[in-house]
């Protein structure tokens, strides 16, 4: 007797719950296909995806674009932030080169089952739909300085605060001013610490540059320092009989940044290079942390870039 009114209490339940759970299942659907439905631009762009080229819509192109630029374990108004980045980036190319050609991008883009590889795929969902997201909610909104689309160059982590246009490049750029960033001198990337021997650094050295000569009883001598700038980053360093640039150093031993410095240490070269990237524009490090204590995208990008509006578009 027991057993049959537990059989009759579950049907009952069921018949009770079933509609329920119908409409909730269609609702979803349909707020699903509502989602997608919002989320085109109506403004494509033209890719390659394994060696085949396909038109996308800008904005879904841009989820393969963030993805590839920040990390997704960041807080969704950083991630924001880099969306905006990423779409006035492409605006500004596209505007600029007047083209349709899939060569012109300089932009990252990674397809889906690249991320799938990257972030395995118990995490794929997670980390995809959060890109997307921020994509979305930012849709159409790019950066202008006046009535012009900025280059809104950005960069990982900043020696404690970021360089001008000015500084590096003697150039005077308006929305690219040293702003303090003093969150990135926690992060784990601030300093990076690298032995290299004599003999390696020659290798290196000589490969960009044959002709050269550099004694190994005084190797450490034989560097000299030329030109920096304010904030450290070096433009020009002597070795031997050579002149190199400081991004060109940077390249050749894999350094985080060309704001280092170069000591003897146990009878090698130790570089100490800090901050990670050109220092300009936006730090994707300190734009999380400001994300943490609840500013939003565009008053990140309005903090790192000066007297800039965050806009649509088109």
């Amino acid at each position: 007797m027991r057993e049959k009114i537990t059989i009759w209490f579950a049907l009952v339940m069921v018949a009770i719950l079933f509609p329920y759970v119908v409409t909730m299942c269609v609702n979803g659907v349909l707020e699903q296909q509502a989602y997608l439905s919002k989320f085109h631009s109506e403004k494509t762009v033209k890719v390659k995806n394994q060696g085949k080229e396909e038109e996308m819509d800008l904005e879904e192109f841009l989820v393969g674009v963030v993805a590839s630029e920040i990390s997704v374990d960041y807080e969704l108004e950083a991630i924001k932030a880099q969306a905006v980045i990423a779409r006035t980036k492409a605006l500004r190319e596209e505007k600029e080169t007047k083209s349709d050609e899939t060569d012109r991008w300089s932009l990252t883009y990674v397809t889906k089952e690249e991320m799938r590889e990257k972030w395995g795929e118990k995490r794929f969902l997670q980390y995809y739909n959060k890109v997307r997201r921020a994509v979305w909610e930012t849709k159409k909104q790019v950066i202008f300085y006046e009535d012009e689309l900025i280059d809104p160059l950005y960069h990982e982590v900043s020696i404690g605060s970021t360089v001008s246009a000015k500084e590096m490049y003697d150039r005077e750029v308006p929305y690219l001013q040293s702003v303090s960033s003093s969150y990135d001198v926690e992060a784990k990337d601030y300093m990076q610490i690298k032995m290299v021997s004599y003999e390696e650094a020659l290798a290196i050295l000589k490969k960009d540059k044959p002709q050269l000569k550099w004694n190994k009883e005084s190797f450490y001598e034989e560097i000299i320092l030329k030109e920096k700038t304010q904030l450290g980053y070096v433009k020009t360093l002597v070795v031997g009989n050579q002149t190199f640039e400081g991004e060109k150093i940077r390249e050749l031993f894999q350094l985080n940044s060309s704001n280092f410095y170069i000591e003897k240490f146990e009878g090698k070269l130790r570089f100490i290079a800090l901050g990670k990237g050109h220092g300009m524009g936006m730090s994707q490090y300190g734009a999380n942390c400001m994300a943490k204590e609840e500013k939003s995208y565009k008053g990140i990008l309005t903090y790192y870039y000066k007297n800039v509006t965050c806009k649509e578009g088109w």
